[in-house]
């Protein structure tokens, strides 16, 4: 107890008076994926302390102890959501933390947020509704913490794909895929993986507003084909969409260069589709064909293409 009241008070400005009086501990200890695998195991801890008005948790990933971060899931052709960890409180607040959901919170025993490799502290307790989980304010020598500047491969290099090598630069240093995957260094994907689509389509066509559609896609990338599907479409423009080729055009265009934006906690693709004017009316039944033709896109921003 003595030496959890020093850590908070070293890091958090709120704990100058704080005498913890009660603790809460939980370890996690050598859990495998589903059904009870345990060739990979991921150990952690939570401590939750209190002096009865405040609360402060504190997070501890032993090094090592991260062995995996996606398991199999209860449908082998389905993905299984990658690893997150963070704060959720009961009336839907949450709080990750750095890394959460992607390939890179495996190095979470090597990070911190309070200079101690694997540990996470947290002001939970006394937090208004408008609030959330507080990170600490003051550093291990009583100076304001700061991110830290990472200027090579030795300091990081864990912000790397496990399936990227970290190349040294004067200055800097750059994240670059295996040789059999595409990506940015940051994500990288196998060659010839198929990858799925997911989002929304938002927008008004025919003066019929389109509100948060579901869009999903499954993309043969060694082929060059996807696959596309959106639900929930009112059936007024059913048939109609039938000559929105740009949806399925531009799904293409994601993959006409290595994976730059991020991957979410499945590996999907993230996308959002807003589409906005007036189309063809197409008879209920009926189908329409098209030869090939060419579109061409532009980047107008990072994460938004347009057509010309």
């Amino acid at each position: 107890m003595s030496r959890s009241k020093n850590e908070i008070q070293q890091h958090f400005r709120s704990a100058a008076d704080f005498t913890p009086t009660g603790a809460f501990i939980v370890t996690w200890d050598k859990v495998g994926p589903y059904n009870q695998r345990s060739d990979r195991v991921n150990t952690y801890q939570l401590v939750l302390i209190t002096d009865g008005e405040e609360t402060y948790a504190l997070l501890h990933y032993e090094d090592s102890g991260i062995q995996w971060l996606m398991g199999d899931g209860k449908n082998p052709s389905l993905p299984d959501a990658r690893g997150q960890a963070g704060l959720m409180s009961g009336d839907g607040r949450y709080f990750v933390l750095k890394g959460s959901g992607t390939d890179q919170v495996r190095s979470i025993d090597k990070w911190s947020n309070c200079g101690n490799p694997g540990v996470w502290m947290y002001r939970v307790g006394q937090l208004s509704l408008s609030e959330n989980a507080q990170e600490p304010d003051i550093g291990v020598d009583g100076v304001v913490v700061e991110e830290d500047t990472m200027q090579s491969c030795a300091v990081g290099g864990s912000l790397c794909h496990s399936d990227a090598v970290c190349v040294d630069y004067t200055p800097g240093f750059c994240c670059k895929c295996g040789d059999n995957y595409l990506g940015n260094g940051i994500n990288c994907i196998p060659k010839g993986e198929p990858m799925r689509v997911t989002g929304q389509v938002i927008g008004n066509l025919n003066g019929i507003k389109l509100e948060e559609l579901d869009l999903h896609s499954y993309v043969l990338t060694k082929e060059g084909r996807s696959y596309t599907a959106i639900s929930r479409v009112p059936s007024q423009i059913g048939y109609d969409l039938q000559s929105i080729t740009a949806i399925g055009t531009g799904i293409a265009w994601l993959f006409a260069s290595p994976i730059n934006n991020g991957l979410d906690v499945f590996n999907y693709v993230p996308v959002k589709t807003q589409i906005t004017g007036s189309i063809p009316t197409i008879s209920v039944g009926s189908e329409i064909e098209m030869d090939a033709f060419d579109e061409e896109y532009t980047r107008v921003k990072p994460g938004k293409v347009m057509p010309l």
